[in-house]
């Protein structure tokens, strides 16, 4: 299972919001904790007071910006964890495939000469649903030192999806880069281009002249060929029809996995999410209660409200019924479980679902 954290929480944020408390000398709540698109509030549970969790942070001198600060963070906690738990089990392997492009060993030896321009590495990823592309790392096999800007680029937009200046100082380096691809724009597949303006560098790649350092690792939902936009100059998305296959090396050697992503799924489909991230939002407010470290009567009450977590009654008949907190969350999270589920399964076969609730 696997989502991108951060897209998850800027598209979920505004779900479930907390209403602002009657007292007028309480804290103002900023608008984004305010918002609440599916109507749930947190705090119309009258265990999940706001009142309750600024009396039992651990410093009694929390101001308005720190404790907006602190919802923010309860409420991406609570998203994630019900994200987590939904998708857990869904769907075929987290990881379709993982490798460099070229795995064999090479020599830095002979020297490469590309005429100037945008050198790169073109990544061609089919048009298949919830799937992600993630360049963790490259290697870079260059000759002398001095600055080199990687960028990727996307079909999709003008200009450089991500960037990052990098010193060369030896004939073998790692960048780590974690640069993640998914569909969250709307697009299925497209192409993308890793590479580096060369004009000018003091940096000059060796050649894949060694035996089989110059075969390329296949993958099952992409490929990859590596080209120049001769005469480039400039920061944005060239003439897509201007370009040269090469058949040098330009001194790159991605790390590429390919794994299942279910980002663009939940957020798509977000609002089956909201009443379980409510309820874990709730959860978590008790459980800041009791972890604090002050002794207040607040604290106190706290202790004695925990049974609201994990109560569990059982019949005579052998059995049982939830009336607790923490039960009845699992029972929404199996729900939305099931209703993902079905539409998952539309989005790896022949056809979409549409599910309401």
């Amino acid at each position: 299972m696997s989502y991108d954290k951060l897209k998850i929480e800027d598209k979920f944020s505004g779900l479930v919001g907390f209403r602002q408390p009657d007292d007028p000398n309480f804290f103002v709540l900023n608008p984004a904790n305010l918002q609440s698109d599916s109507g749930l509030f947190v705090n119309d549970n009258p265990f999940a007071k706001l009142e309750l969790l600024k009396n039992t942070q651990n410093y009694d001198s929390i101001d308005e910006i720190q404790f907006n600060t602190k919802l923010t963070r309860v409420m991406n906690n609570s998203i994630n964890a019900v994200v987590s738990s939904v998708f857990s089990g869904i769907g075929s392997q987290d990881y379709l495939d993982r490798s460099r492009q070229f795995k064999y060993p090479m020599n830095r030896i002979n020297l490469e000469s590309i005429p100037d321009g945008f050198v790169y590495e073109k990544i061609r990823v089919y048009e298949k649903e919830n799937i992600a592309v993630n360049i963790s790392n490259v290697l870079l096999d260059f000759d002398g030192t001095g600055d080199i800007e990687l960028r990727l680029y996307s079909t999709s937009q003008v200009l450089p999806v991500f960037t990052k200046i990098v010193t060369i100082d030896s004939k073998h380096q790692e960048v780590e880069l974690n640069w993640r691809l998914d569909n969250t724009d709307g697009i299925i597949g497209g192409e993308f281009y890793f590479g580096y303006d060369n004009t000018g560098l003091s940096v000059t790649p060796f050649k894949r002249d060694y035996e089989r350092s110059n075969i390329r690792s296949s993958y099952s939902c992409l490929y990859t060929n590596s080209g120049i936009i001769k005469g480039y100059t400039g920061t944005d998305l060239w003439d897509l029809s201007s370009f040269d296959n090469i058949s040098q090396s330009t001194g790159l050697n991605l790390d590429i996995t390919i794994e299942n992503d279910f980002t663009d799924l939940a957020i798509n489909n977000k609002s089956l999410f909201a009443e379980a991230i409510d309820m874990e939002c709730q959860i978590q407010f008790l459980n800041e209660y009791v972890a604090s470290t002050r002794s207040n009567k607040d604290q106190r009450l706290a202790q004695q409200m925990m049974v609201s977590i994990s109560d569990t009654v059982v019949t005579e008949n052998g059995k049982s019924f939830s009336k607790g907190l923490r039960p009845s969350l699992q029972l929404m999270i199996d729900r939305v479980h099931k209703q993902i589920a079905k539409i998952e399964r539309g989005y790896y076969g022949t056809y979409f679902n549409t599910v309401t609730l």
